[in-house]
């Protein structure tokens, strides 16, 4: 029979889809705000309103073997009887952990992965996992950073060696091949704080800076994302590059960076597609939605470079 409009109009909202989002480090670095955000800016719309859970591993501060067990049990007494529609994982810790305990903790869950590394970093065998990888656009910031400085000779890079270091190292080189006729590209060996503000103080005209992560110097000193980028872009009287738009709160000239929004947005989009029934593709290394060209302009006026360019 038909229902009387005043009944209809009572019932209630459909749920939202329930989603886990479990962040590979904390708050305290902006990267992982920045996923967050992009992650919710899709997640807690009025069309979508997903009931959601967040958790941080803190990788960053808390990485041993005896702290993974200790979280893992946590995880088992929160969520052993709580059932998600989806998961989204942000950078390789959390994506480790899922992938290994995914069985027992998230039996038959889709789990959406972004700010991963590499192809190479994916786990084997992991149905209904979807990863976002994240793919720096150095022969694009390095062919705009070329146009936009002509008269360069030399760029020198500048990159840590912690485990993401060495991972982005090898991308690096890899992608910046065909540049080689062009400009001669030199990455440093891993160098002390002082050591870097040193180097980048003695650059003369001719030479750029392209920076890429640094969180731990040659001393083995930690240093937040920002820390370093703000020492280099302050001491070098030559443009500084960057990667990252994590970087950019600095007087670095910018450059086609990664955005934290754009990975976090692209992985709940993913997420929702196949939760609407689709099947989106397994891995996503496209540059699309993630980079963009953001450049700051006090420091676009400080060297002379067009804004055309």
């Amino acid at each position: 029979g038909a229902v009387s409009p005043r009944l209809a109009a009572a019932a209630p909202a459909v749920e939202g889809p329930r989603v886990l989002i479990l962040h590979s480090y904390a708050p305290d670095f902006s990267w992982t705000r920045d996923l967050h955000a992009g992650i919710l800016s899709m997640l807690d719309t009025p069309e979508v309103r997903a009931r959601y859970r967040v958790e941080y591993l803190d990788a960053k501060h808390h990485d041993t073997p005896a702290y993974q067990a200790r979280l893992l049990e946590l995880f088992r007494e929160k969520y052993r009887a709580t059932p998600f529609d989806g998961i989204i994982v942000t950078d390789n810790h959390a994506l480790e952990l899922v992938a290994r305990h995914r069985a027992e903790l998230f039996p038959r869950t889709p789990v959406v992965a972004c700010g991963i590394n590499d192809r190479a970093s994916i786990p084997a065998g992991a149905d209904d996992l979807y990863s976002i990888i994240e793919n720096p656009a150095h022969t694009a910031t390095l062919t705009a950073a070329l146009r936009q400085n002509p008269g360069t000779r030399k760029i020198f890079v500048l990159v840590d060696d912690t485990l993401s270091g060495q991972s982005i190292r090898q991308d690096f080189l890899e992608q910046v091949r065909p540049l080689a006729g062009q400009v001669a590209i030199e990455v440093l060996p891993v160098q002390t704080r002082d050591q870097l503000v040193r180097f980048a103080r003695e650059r003369t005209q001719g030479e750029l800076l392209y920076l890429l992560v640094y969180f731990q110097d040659g001393a083995g000193q930690v240093f937040t994302a920002e820390e370093i980028p703000r020492l280099i872009a302050a001491s070098a009287p030559v443009p500084v590059y960057v990667a990252w738009d994590f970087q950019l709160d600095s007087a670095a000239v910018g450059g086609c960076v990664t955005s934290g929004f754009g990975h976090g947005r692209k992985a709940a989009q993913t997420l929702l597609d196949r939760l609407a029934g689709n099947q989106p593709p397994a891995i996503d290394d496209g540059l699309q939605g993630v980079t963009r060209q953001v450049y700051n302009y006090p420091a676009l006026e400080r060297f002379g470079i067009a804004r055309s360019s």
